[in-house]
C-alpha cells in the first residue's frame, strides 16, 4: 500500500499535520496546499508522513484546541472498545456501520480510519 491523494483529501479541511514541520490545507493558506500535497505524495518526499490518531485512542481522553474529552463518549458509543470498532470497520465499505457524521469527526480529530499507522504510512501522534 502506498500513500495516495485519496487518504489525505478528507483530512485537509481540518489542518492535517504531516511529520513535525508542516500542515496541510485544503487551499493554498500559508504557501500551503495541492503543490504541497503533491510534493508529499511524490517520490523525493517518502520521508514525509501524516500524524494521526490510533483507532485504541477512541476510549481515551485526548486534547483538541485546549479542550479534554473522550471520543466514544462525545460520540455517544458508550459501550465501544477501539478493538470492537477496528473490527467493525470495514475499510472497503466504511459507510457500512457507522453514521456519516460519526466518520466526519473521527476525521476531523485526525483519527486514522485507512489504516496508515499500521501500514507505515503515518505517524502515530503518541509517539511524537
Amino acid at each position: 500500500m502506498e500513500l495516495e491523494l485519496k487518504h489525505l483529501a478528507a483530512y485537509l479541511p481540518y489542518k492535517l499535520k504531516v511529520s513535525k514541520i508542516h500542515t496541510l490545507y485544503a487551499g493554498n493558506k500559508d504557501g500551503n496546499g495541492i503543490g504541497s500535497i503533491n510534493h508529499l505524495l511524490s517520490t523525493k518526499s517518502k520521508n514525509y508522513k501524516p500524524i494521526l490518531r490510533p483507532l485504541s485512542d477512541l476510549t481515551k481522553g485526548i486534547e483538541i484546541d485546549g479542550v479534554k474529552f473522550v471520543p466514544a463518549q462525545i460520540l455517544c458509543w458508550s459501550n465501544i472498545t477501539a478493538d470492537i470498532f477496528s473490527k467493525s470497520l470495514n475499510l472497503t465499505t466504511p459507510f457500512n456501520n457507522l453514521f456519516y457524521c460519526d466518520y466526519e469527526k473521527l476525521i476531523e480529530w485526525h483519527f486514522d480510519i485507512f489504516g496508515l499507522i499500521n501500514a507505515g504510512l503515518a505517524i502515530d501522534k503518541n509517539t511524537l
